[in-house]
């Protein structure tokens, strides 16, 4: 291997290197030190939970984004390399801008938290919308670059507010059960997600797909918008 290629790594490489940070997470999760439950801590039943409002809130408002976003992470790349040629490296790069939009937003979040949460809600949605729509109705590499900062925005968002919403919505003491609860429902959308998906994508193709998923985003928006009152805050 010449000293040029020897800066490179193939896939399965990079894969290897990244093994280390599971690994290092594995070490050091004995250490890590839980709050100690209240004396006065009452439990709450999954049911409670499941039917709190604020906890449905949670669910739609990260259903609204997280259908596309599983998706795209699974056939993102395949798109972009089949439509435009990239190299593997140049899909990486394109997603590191994904996430670079991702994280920016959920700086502006740290530094102005959201008072009131359905505009929040709503124009991510609208940014989802966007950019679905940006992938879904161009050829344009360009247009497929600026279409993933823009659905970086809403990804960057749309998980902290809907840990705001339940702890809006729960005691502090209850807010373990809720937490567990949505990151399960959080980690079964980005399961079956790609299963479903996949086999639509099989049938349309991934560009069609992509703009169908459009539907049950707006969907959930529908019901998101009738429960996030009973956690969102007046106009001020």
């Amino acid at each position: 291997m010449s000293h040029s290629c020897s800066k490179y790594y193939s896939l399965r490489e990079s894969f290897l290197l990244l093994t280390a940070l599971p690994v290092l997470a594995l070490v050091i999760t004995p250490l890590v030190k839980f709050p100690e439950e209240a004396s006065d801590y009452s439990p709450i039943t999954y049911s409670n939970v499941l039917s709190n409002p604020g906890f449905i809130t949670a669910v739609l408002n990260i259903a609204t984004y997280n259908v596309v976003f599983s998706f795209l992470m699974a056939f993102g790349g395949i798109y972009a390399r089949d439509s435009f040629g990239v190299s593997y490296s140049m899909v990486e790069i394109l997603f590191s801008l994904f996430f670079v939009a991702s994280f920016l937003s959920r700086l502006y979040l740290s530094i102005k938290p959201a008072e009131r949460l359905w505009p929040f809600m709503g124009n991510a949605v609208l940014l989802t919308v966007i950019g679905v729509v940006m992938i879904g109705f161009t050829n344009n590499y360009l247009v497929y670059t600026a279409a993933l900062l823009v659905l970086g925005i809403p990804h960057g968002i749309t998980y902290p507010l809907s840990v705001v919403a339940i702890s809006r919505a729960f005691k502090p003491q209850h807010r373990n059960t809720a937490n567990s609860l949505f990151f399960s429902f959080m980690m079964l959308i980005g399961i079956f997600t790609p299963m479903v998906t996949g086999y639509i994508a099989d049938l349309i193709g991934i560009r069609n797909t992509f703009i169908v998923l459009i539907l049950p985003v707006i969907t959930a928006l529908v019901f998101l918008r009738k429960y996030v009152k009973t956690v969102d805050k007046p106009p001020g």
